[in-house]
């Protein structure tokens, strides 16, 4: 599947891969739960659920929380300081 924002081409070859411009971002699973995502030679960020599995806040892997966010319903989230 490809895609474009502000005319950046997005490729998505699979659950797994992303590549936008020229970078490639890899998503990690256990099962069918994404956990990780590592956006070219960052370090991994760990994706971390709520009470109801969904993935609401975003650390690195020194554990400090990089996003932190709230769905408010009709698909829009808000981002929690």
């Amino acid at each position: 599947m490809k895609g474009a924002v502000n005319g950046v081409a997005t490729i998505y070859p699979s659950n797994h891969l992303e590549m936008s411009g020229t970078t490639l971002t890899k998503y990690f699973y256990a099962g069918s739960q994404r956990i990780a995502i590592r956006a070219g030679a960052s370090d991994p960020q760990w994706i971390l659920g709520d009470h109801l599995s969904s993935a609401t806040t975003i650390a690195d892997a020194t554990e400090r929380l990089t996003k932190n966010t709230n769905n408010i319903g009709n698909g829009k989230d808000y981002d929690r300081e």
